[in-house]
């Protein structure tokens, strides 16, 4: 079974943000939480303990920025962090901002079954912010 992120399936649930130097940043298609991102590693892995320790602290560090970034764009209460990969082994962390009385605030990211989806307009806008804010860090 081809991986689905060293395929080129992946484009069909996501928006192209940037490339880091470890990760390519970007944006769910899914906007439940407005903001959402996905960082994937260059590299292909499963687990964060397979990364060099000098590539897992670049990702990590490159987790911060963007989740830095996310955080100031849609002025979120709180950034949830959130791998899992039973499906789509190919490491990945989502960046999902949250608010105060905002959809399951005080609970665990569920991804609950209703979906936010946008106009190809409005997620370049959001592309565009993220990039800005990721290109002055």
């Amino acid at each position: 079974m081809a991986c689905f992120f060293c395929s080129d399936e992946y484009k069909n649930y996501y928006q192209f943000i940037t490339e880091l130097e470890e990760c390519i940043v970007l944006l769910n298609n899914e906007q439940t939480y407005e903001g959402r991102c996905a960082l994937v590693t260059k590299k292909h892995a499963t687990e964060l303990f397979e990364l060099d320790p000098q590539v897992l602290s670049t990702y990590m560090a490159e987790v911060a920025q963007v989740a830095r970034a996310v955080k100031a764009i849609f002025k979120a209460d709180k950034i949830n962090y959130y791998i899992c990969g039973d499906i789509d082994q190919h490491l990945h962390m989502h960046i999902v901002p949250k608010h105060k009385g905002g959809s399951e605030w005080g609970q665990a990211f569920l991804m609950s079954g209703r979906e936010v989806f946008l106009s190809e307009e409005k997620y370049s806008r959001l592309v565009e912010k993220i990039r800005a804010a990721l290109s002055t860090t």
